[in-house]
């Protein structure tokens, strides 16, 4: 890119980022959870997996069963249900 994107600048992606956060902020993200596609609802499992077992410098990653646990609790409001 050549040059600084304008905030406001609107494009497709903007444009879709904005009504998935807004609808979230308004609490009506279930119909647009459909659109989001299958491989980003498991990656987005696989990656808190990921970091939460994995050891970092400032903690130790979490067992399996409390990762589990938390993945499971964000069911249905950050993890699709379905995954």
């Amino acid at each position: 890119m050549n040059e600084a994107r304008q905030v406001g600048q609107g494009d497709a992606v903007h444009d879709d980022i904005l009504a998935i956060n807004t609808a979230a902020l308004v609490g009506h993200f279930e119909p647009l959870a459909e659109q989001i596609p299958l491989a980003a609802r498991v990656f987005a499992v696989a990656d808190v997996w990921d970091a939460l077992r994995s050891d970092r410098p400032y903690r130790q990653g979490w067992p399996a069963a409390k990762v589990r646990d938390h993945i499971r609790a964000g069911a249905g409001s950050h993890f699709d249900p379905q995954v």
